[in-house]
């Protein structure tokens, strides 16, 4: 009889190691299709079959094509994203996996957005919070506070969108949600670099690379490092940014990103400018604008067209300035892009001083110092 028990319980004991093992396998196999998702589709693809092979099971289908629908937006490929997240919350719905059917409704509510209906993105995404919120979900929770702050951001509600980041910040670091951590350390230092604190968002971005490099994350890590050189950029600490741009754009060819990749030729061609390589800074500038406008990315759009019209007006080139700051108004007026707005009447300014009409100079410089009060008084 204890020989029958003693067989029985070593029996037990090796089919609970063999599921622990396998549950390992499956786990490290969707770590390793959500990192492929930041740069090799094919990998990516490859580790998700793997994976629904290994466990064919509802909820596994519904992480793998959380992915999927990833990597098509990063590449924005918007209605391939959308199916791929529909697909996610079908698998998660048959899965009664509540986690994951409402990031897929997550996603495809922020992809509204993306598409230019913000508002019907945000009512969607605020009542996925207040579920969120019933079910303790602090992962969805915390993916709702950067989105609904980021769609405030484009509203021009920066307090808003620093409270819901703060709100994330304090979440995140309770539950040790390290990768969180790290993003809103970079959303907050974004909003003080926009203000003119300059110090205390260079602590938040190294605070933020700190957590995406524990947590092994090199897209959020790139991210941090692209906005650090754009802190240097600003401190006229051009040799530093140059350094370290080699690191940020070797991975941005990588994955090829759109809004990613221009946004680093942008930031690399103001450091060029700066340093009065304008011939570089310009191929750096016109490759941002080629990906922008293919993309529709009309955000980041603007600010190449301005980072144009600085290289334009050193140059002297007035009337080719002209064409720019005519294309830059029409975006802003798309978009009402504060910041954009912001170095619109700047760069008019120096156009008309340039011209010697400096009636319509002092004229615009008063409408530059307007728009920086407004944002920095919303913000403070």
């Amino acid at each position: 009889m204890k020989l029958k028990i003693l067989i029985t319980v070593f029996c037990l004991s090796i089919i609970n190691m063999c599921f622990s093992q396998q549950k390992a396998d499956i786990k490290r196999l969707l770590l390793e299709v959500k990192d492929a998702s930041y740069f090799d589709s094919t990998l990516m693809f490859n580790k998700g079959q793997e994976a629904i092979f290994k466990s064919p099971t509802n909820e596994t289908k519904a992480e793998v094509h959380i992915y999927y629908g990833n990597y098509f937006f990063y590449n924005q490929r918007l209605e391939k994203a959308t199916e791929y997240f529909k697909l996610s919350r079908k698998e998660a719905e048959l899965a009664k996996s509540t986690h994951f059917e409402n990031l897929s409704k997550i996603r495809i509510a922020y992809l509204e957005f993306e598409k230019g209906n913000c508002v019907k993105a945000e009512k969607i995404l605020n009542d996925l919070l207040i579920i969120s919120k019933l079910e303790k979900d602090n992962k969805n929770i915390l993916e709702l506070f950067n989105l609904i702050g980021i769609i405030k951001e484009s509203k021009n509600e920066p307090k808003v969108a620093l409270e819901l980041y703060y709100e994330g910040l304090a979440l995140s670091e309770a539950n040790k949600l390290d990768y969180y951590t790290g993003a809103f350390r970079n959303n907050l230092g974004l909003i003080k670099l926009s203000s003119g604190q300059i110090k205390e968002a260079m602590i938040d971005f190294f605070e933020g690379l700190k957590f995406a490099e524990k947590e092994k994350n090199k897209r959020l890590a790139n991210h941090l490092k692209m906005n650090i050189c754009l802190t240097y950029i600003i401190e006229k600490k051009f040799d530093k940014a140059k350094q370290l741009f080699s690191e940020v754009i070797l991975y941005a060819k990588g994955n090829n990103f759109p809004r990613e990749l221009s946004n680093i030729y942008v930031n690399i061609g103001s450091t060029l400018f700066h340093m009065k390589e304008y011939s570089e800074a310009s191929c750096y500038i016109d490759s941002a604008i080629v990906i922008l406008k293919k993309n529709n990315l009309q955000k980041e759009l603007s600010q190449a067209y301005l980072g144009k019209i600085s290289l334009l007006l050193e140059s002297n080139e007035i009337k080719e300035a002209d064409i720019y700051l005519d294309l830059t108004n029409e975006v802003i007026n798309k978009t009402n892009n504060k910041e954009a707005l912001s170095g619109y009447y700047s760069l008019l300014y120096r156009k008309f001083y340039i011209n010697k009409q400096f009636e319509k100079a002092l004229e615009s410089y008063i409408n530059y110092i307007n728009v920086r009060d407004s944002i920095e008084n919303k913000i403070n």
